[in-house]
């Protein structure tokens, strides 16, 4: 198992675009460690076996045996999150969609790079309800009135630790309200919506 193995763990690795160090980072293992199962002199147990398969969105059975898992090992992806961590981000976005009828939506660099720094989500609300909520545009508030954009952003801050804090991953989370003429701009991306699964 040991070389053929390392040579699919390398293959895979290098087309999530990873690193050896980002791959062991997100095992919780030392770069020297995939260094050795990638060249054969290591053998991981089940467990890591399970834990690489997951990191790098592959089918253990590939990573086992890839004659018996077909060619193509790599689904498409929602997210450059592995499935654990995901499903804890998508548990901790289930109390924001249930408090404003909508779900915050993931998006930004974790959609599109394995080397992602950080979680963006976007909650995303009609104009008239962040109109309502915070004020004349949403974001600044009115020049008379500049209270609403702090509350705003207090809220974005105090929101994007309580995820942070609940799903327990070990990115920082940046999570903002928006409006749907915000959300809608030209320059943003895909969006994947959170906290709907069961």
């Amino acid at each position: 198992m040991t070389e053929e193995f390392g040579e699919r763990v390398a293959g895979a690795r290098k087309q999530a675009g990873l690193t050896q160090t980002q791959l062991a980072n997100r095992l919780g293992r030392t770069r020297s460690t995939v260094a050795n199962i990638e060249a054969g002199r290591q053998t991981p147990g089940i467990d890591q076996a399970l834990r690489i398969a997951q990191v790098l969105s592959v089918s253990v059975g590939w990573l086992l045996n890839a004659e018996a898992a077909g060619p193509d090992p790599r689904p498409s992806r929602a997210s450059y999150l592995s499935p654990p961590d995901f499903h804890r981000l998508e548990w901790a976005c289930r109390p924001i969609r249930k408090a404003f009828g909508t779900p915050p939506y993931l998006v930004g660099s974790v959609l599109t790079r394995p080397d992602f720094r950080d979680i963006d989500l976007r909650l995303i609300l009609a104009d008239e309800a962040v109109e309502r909520l915070f004020g004349l545009d949403g974001a600044w508030g009115t020049e008379e009135n500049p209270t609403p954009h702090g509350v705003r952003l207090l809220l974005d801050i105090a929101l994007s630790d309580l995820i942070a804090k609940t799903a327990g991953l070990p990115w920082p989370i940046d999570f903002q309200i928006q409006s749907m003429t915000e959300a809608n701009m030209p320059e943003h991306g895909a969006r994947n919506p959170m906290g709907v699964r069961p």
